[in-house]
């Protein structure tokens, strides 16, 4: 009995600091995330979730989650799609995640499955009256690439890049400033790589 016993306590202090190790991981994940340094947390979210044991599958389900959720506040759908639908599958997912993998199968132009999901999301959250509004989206979505109008877009060169440029706003009155987010390597400004901003002057 005595042997047991010592047999049980040096388990659990072996594998005392391997959780406490795990434990910091995530919570330095979720300080980034917090902070707004998005790409930072994926990294540190997936670092978390590679020493998480599958047995422990709560734990793996929130980490799976908030990876989806950094994509999805960097604007990567395709990637927010892969991690969102990783957690949906678990008995632990949050009625969220359902929402918001519709949301990124719409972006991604998958519109009839983005309506199959926010279908499945009202079946756990009826009282939500933004899935009634995102399955309408999706419906006109496809209803106008099926009958499109004769607009030309044109690509205005001067501020479009490769990089991650959007939000676009006035920045004044008269319409003569544009003002948009960008994550550059070049950029400058607040640590926070989605907090700047830049302007572009369109003369007319």
């Amino acid at each position: 009995m005595k042997r047991l016993l010592f047999l049980i306590i040096l388990l659990i202090t072996l594998a005392y600091p391997e959780v406490t190790a795990q434990k910091r991981k995530a919570e330095t994940a979720y300080s980034s995330y917090i902070a707004g340094e998005y790409f930072d947390a994926i990294d540190q979210f997936k670092n978390a979730y590679s020493k998480t044991k599958k047995a422990d599958k709560n734990a793996r389900t929130e980490l799976v989650f908030m990876i989806a959720e950094c994509y999805r506040m960097v604007n990567d759908p395709k990637n927010a799609e892969t991690w969102y639908k990783l957690a949906v599958k678990s008995s632990f997912s949050k009625p969220e995640a359902q929402y918001w993998l519709a949301e990124a199968l719409k972006k991604n132009g998958k519109h009839q499955l983005a309506i199959d999901e926010f279908k499945k999301y009202k079946l756990v959250a009826p009282s939500d009256a933004r899935a009634d509004q995102e399955i309408r989206a999706c419906e006109l979505a496809m209803e106008w690439m099926r009958n499109p109008e004769a607009y030309k877009v044109e690509e205005l060169k001067d501020i479009n890049s490769k990089e991650s440029d959007f939000s676009p706003a006035y920045g004044r009155d008269d319409f003569g400033t544009d003002l948009f987010y960008i994550r550059r390597d070049d950029a400058a400004g607040n640590k926070n790589p989605w907090s700047h901003r830049s302007e572009f002057h369109r003369y007319i």
